[in-house]
Formats: C-alpha cells, structure tokens, sequence
C-alpha cells in the first residue's frame, strides 16, 4: 500500500471538458467554486503519481484500465461541477464499454440540473449493457455509483447514490467526519431505489443536498477503503498454527483515520489518508481490489451574473455544441428553466435546491 507525494498545483478544468476514466492516477483539477484531487489505481497496477495535464488520466501505472471509473465535468456556464465514480465488478472490455457510455451520459447531460435525469440514464444504460454482457458469457455483472453535482452560486453539493459507500463529510465549523447518508432522505420516493446500477432499469435514486462551508471536505472513494484487512484485536486468542485473524477497516474506522489527517492540507490529504492506512494495516501491501479516492474542497472562484457572464456561457454552449456535432457525440441542451437560463444573468434566480429531492 504505497503512499504517493501530494499532488502539485491543480490544473484548471474548462467549461464542458471531461476529465476521467478508469486508469491508473494521482492528479486534480480546480473548477468554479470547487476543488477535485483524485487517486486512482487499478488492482495490481503500478503506483500513481502526480502528473500533469487535466484533460484526462495522465499518471501514469497500469497499462489497462481497472474496474473503478470517475468523471468530472461543468456546465456550459461555470456555476455546475458534476462528478461520478463507479466500482464496476469486473475489468477488460466490459468497464471499457461502460466507461465509454458514461463518457457520452456525462457529456449529454452536463447542462442539465436536474440530477436525477442524469442518473436515471446512466442507470438505463448499464442495464443494457449488463444484460448484453449476461447473455453473451452468463455471468452477471454489476456496478456501485456515487454521482454528486456542486451548485458553486449556492454552495451546495447534491448527492446521490446507486448502492455504493456513503461519501464523508468533514464540517470545518465543527470540526467533525461524518458520514452522508442519501438512503432515507426526505422526499424519498416509494419502490425499489438506490439499488446497484443496472440491476433494476426502472429503480429510483434519492438525493441529498449538503451545504458546503469554507475549508469544508467531501471524500469519495471505493469500497475498498473500507475493505483493508487490519490486525484482530490485541488479546485475540489464536490457535497454534492458525493464520491470524483479521477483521476489516469499515466506514467508523475510515472516520477515525481521517480525522488524524490535517484537514487544511487539502492537497496532502489522499496520501496522508493513505499512510494512515498504512500504518493501521501494519504493513500489509496493496489493496484487495481496484482503489479510487476523490476528494472535494471549496473554493472562492464563484462565478459572477451579469450579462458578461451570460454572453460567454452561451459561446461556451454553442463551441461545445459544435464540437460535439464535429465528433459525432451527444450533444448537451441546457434545461428549460429559469436557473438554467437566467441564472448567470441575475443572481436571484440561483435558488437553494431544497434539501428533501
């Protein structure tokens, strides 16, 4: 379990560009009222390390991609962050597939403000491919997610999750981790909901809504965090010849390990989380799986309304428009409502989202 250096300055991630995939990385980005560090490693793959360039995955590693899959993305107008990360349950050309159709999701809808739609495709998708995939081995396939988009005019933060570890929160004012919890939020809807990705393509997924302070903290990441085998209890009786017993980190046990880090060293924090893990493992090297850490901090960059601001989102529309017609690729129409359209002109229509979903 090595312990990567911290990641150098963040690049800047322009409006409408996706950053991301499913390879080897230790690297950030900084986006309009938002910060983002991820590290990623795929189960056997070599170490990451900090390397440059924000237009995708450059830190070098593992030659294939693994299992895990983040993206991160903004509106046309600067004032959204969209982000995901996926813990698919195998590797080769089936994540390779879905990373590509999530690819083209992110990017189809990365002017849309409604969460939900977004998730509700990405959800449709993969139960397509899943049953394609089932139907040509006969082994099943699934897939956790964790989708958060950051209002920056609001400072909030929108999470929902499809099955996948509850994201932490650390609360500079208080001073104290805790974990976000989407499953039984207000307004959450009857049926089947929050379930894996692709295992019910009609499923239904709740969302929570954070309000971010300054120094605040969000941690994404793997469920392999919470998988890392740690010694049993000092005490523990074991029988002469027995392998000793283990027992595994878990969410509380995350908590405690974050909260030993210096939460104001943002950039320092993954590897320092990492050494922690480490150290609680007592040596024991490597993950049991694909690992992917990605954590979020505020920042001032907040995005002005005005007229000026409004002007420029509509180039950045219609450059990403033209783009995307050029390439062959989804193309991404705004919503029909007034925060979409009115919003980067007059501040009064940037609105809180109302915690309940």
């Amino acid at each position: 379990m090595a312990t990567p250096a911290a990641s150098r300055k963040l690049q800047p991630l322009q409006c409408m560009e996706i950053w991301g995939g499913n390879t080897t990385i230790n690297n950030g980005v900084s986006l309009a009222g938002i910060d983002c560090w991820v590290y990623s490693r795929p189960f056997g793959g070599r170490e990451a390390h900090p390397a440059g360039g924000a237009g995708g995955n450059t830190g070098g590693g593992a030659d294939s991609g693994g299992g895990d899959i983040h993206f991160v993305t903004s509106c046309a107008m600067g004032r959204m962050t969209r982000l995901v990360v996926a813990d698919v349950s195998g590797h080769g050309a089936p994540v390779s597939e879905l990373a590509a159709s999530l690819r083209r999701l992110m990017r189809k809808h990365s002017n849309h403000y409604d969460q939900r739609v977004f998730v509700g495709a990405v959800n449709e998708r993969f139960s397509e491919i899943f049953a394609d995939a089932q139907e040509a081995s006969a082994s099943g396939i699934f897939a956790t997610g964790l989708f958060g988009t950051y209002f920056a005019p609001t400072d909030e933060l929108t999470i929902s999750s499809a099955g996948h570890p509850r994201p932490l929160h650390y609360d500079a004012r208080r001073g104290v981790w805790s974990a976000i919890d989407v499953h039984g939020a207000p307004g959450a809807r009857p049926g089947p909901s929050n379930l894996p990705l692709g295992v019910l393509s009609e499923a239904g997924y709740d969302q929570r809504t954070v309000r971010l302070g300054r120094d605040d903290l969000v941690l994404v990441y793997s469920d392999a965090l919470l998988e890392v085998r740690l010694p049993a209890s000092e005490g523990a009786a074991v029988a002469p010849g027995a392998r000793p017993r283990v027992r595994m980190l878990g969410e509380q046990g995350l908590i405690g390990l974050c909260s030993r880090v210096n939460p104001r060293d943002a950039d320092g924090f993954i590897a320092s989380l990492l050494e922690q893990l480490h150290a609680a493992a007592e040596g024991r090297e490597g993950f049991d799986d694909d690992v992917t850490i990605l954590l979020l901090r505020r920042n001032d960059l907040k995005p002005r309304a005005g007229l000026l601001s409004s002007f420029r989102a509509g180039l950045n529309l219609l450059r990403g428009m033209a783009d995307s017609v050029r390439r062959g690729l989804p193309v991404s129409i705004p919503d029909l409502s007034a925060k979409a359209f009115l919003g980067s002109m007059f501040a009064r229509f940037n609105t809180p989202q109302d915690p309940r979903g």
